[in-house]
């Protein structure tokens, strides 16, 4: 049977509506998902399967499509809007999502988000049950006394427990568990993904940010014309709380101003504290240089100093060339610089045992405020934001796969990570996917390239 009417003429547009409508309502949207998996296209009834197959896809597309318009009940609204326009996000902490919020109906809001923390449950004898609790108005009693628990469930069988509390959800709860298929994630102690900050954006435009202080999440947004950064998830002091100070301070770590950065885009941004250009192929000093390193002969350096640049600041004030060392001008403590076998963190220096890398800044001897910042050019090292660090080696080394052999980046990232996993110590550190992306993108801009022609390795590196 084709999508034609019994007369062979085919379908109005609301004709089919009404025809997605009916269906809809006598199987819902989750058996629609479950016909989809379960085809056998393989059997002897493929014919009827396709056409069968047809129908579901159809009936799935104007589901999505008329579900919101007041024919349907407001979560399955919510959950198909929060699917089909991205409006919901999973935090990398405590087992955290972000969700859009909604009005009655189950229709996102543009500038409101909740958050829906999963949350594992559990008996003496072992059994567990994961519930999400939602910090929305309404959820709030069931969160505190929940919380409250200790999530020890005690007097009674866990499955009553659980329909109970599930009864009890939320707009919010309820659709995070038709969406999310696993909802609790394996944290490992310092673990290297949580390097990334405790700053997360959700939305562009307009802004909307959820920050971590240690303990928990908060919703960040800028009010007002002047754009003042506001936390809507805690009752008092929603300028100045834990959440605003963790996305300020954050800000500072990369020295960008927390008033301008994240601003509205429609294109993720990718930002480096290393903007000077980088020769392609190495001169003759970096191959020495490169050459040193791979041999050992030579390592990176405990201290990362800036050099002093020519000329003055945008104020115009000279740079002050005294020692940064020596003035203690200290951007950070505790550089991590990846390469294609290693993540180091510690700095030997022989007889003081484990020492860490420190990188400077170097100042103006005006009052401005101007800082210039190490580039690390000199020792072969992208500077990301002054925490991290990738060596030109493994970015090299992605560029000649990408180009010769079309390796995705997640690709090499998998493969750097499984050499260690394999070949390392137990405690042997990965390289963040998040880490390794930006450091590419702002890496391969530096490049001397001409992304815009078609590019031969061996050409362009005069090796053929």
């Amino acid at each position: 049977m084709d999508k034609r009417s019994r007369s062979g003429v085919p379908m109005t547009p609301a004709q089919l509506r009404r025809l997605a409508r009916a269906e809809t309502k006598a199987t819902g949207a989750d058996n629609i998902t479950s016909k989809v998996q379960t085809l056998d296209l393989k059997s002897d009834s493929a014919p009827s399967a396709i056409l069968c197959y047809q129908k579901v896809v159809l009936k799935v597309e104007f589901f999505s499509r008329t579900v919101c318009l007041g024919q349907a009940d407001p979560l399955a609204c919510y959950v198909s809007s929060l699917v089909r326009e991205h409006r919901w996000f999973s935090l990398t902490r405590d087992n955290t999502y972000a969700l859009a919020d909604c009005d009655l109906r189950g229709r996102t809001k543009d500038r409101q988000f909740q958050l829906v923390q999963a949350v594992n449950f559990e008996t003496a004898a072992g059994e567990s049950y994961v519930l999400f609790l939602c910090s929305c108005d309404e959820a709030r009693e069931q969160h505190e006394r929940l919380s409250a628990t200790s999530c020890v469930v005690t007097g009674e069988d866990i499955r009553d427990f659980a329909v109970r509390e599930e009864g009890l959800y939320c707009l919010h709860a309820r659709a995070a568990k038709h969406i999310i298929a696993t909802p609790l994630s394996v944290e490992v102690e310092g673990d290297e993904e949580r390097e990334d900050g405790p700053v997360e954006q959700l939305q562009t435009e307009p802004f909307i940010a959820a920050a971590h202080d240690g303990d928990t999440y908060g919703i960040l947004k800028r009010m007002g014309d002047g754009g003042k950064l506001c936390c809507v998830s805690c009752s008092g002091r929603q300028k100045s709380c834990a959440h605003v100070s963790a996305y300020k301070e954050w800000c500072r770590d990369r020295n960008v101003d927390s008033n301008l950065v994240l601003t509205v885009s429609s294109e993720p941004r990718f930002e480096s504290v290393s903007t000077s250009p980088v020769p392609y192929p190495f001169t003759q000093e970096m191959r020495e240089k490169f050459h040193r390193y791979v041999h050992h002969t030579e390592t990176f350096p405990q201290n990362l100093v800036p050099d002093v640049p020519a000329g003055a600041c945008r104020h115009g004030h000279d740079w002050d060339d005294r020692d940064p060392v020596a003035q203690e001008w200290i951007q950070h403590v505790g550089v991590c610089i990846y390469t294609r076998y290693a993540t180091i963190t510690d700095y030997y220096a022989g007889p003081d045992g484990q020492q860490p890398r420190v990188v400077f800044y170097r100042p103006t001897v005006g009052d401005c405020g101007c800082r210039h910042m190490y580039d690390g050019s000199a020792d072969l090292l992208h500077n990301i934001d002054n925490r991290h660090m990738i060596f030109y080696g493994l970015l090299v080394d992605y560029l000649h796969s990408m180009v010769e052999g079309r390796q995705p980046l997640k690709t090499m990232e998998r493969v750097c990570n499984r050499t260690r996993s394999v070949c390392d110590l137990d405690n042997f550190k990965g390289i963040p996917y998040g880490i390794l992306r930006q450091g590419w993108n702002t890496w391969a801009r530096r490049l001397d390239i001409d992304w815009k022609k078609p590019m031969s390795v061996a050409k362009d590196a005069g090796i053929c």
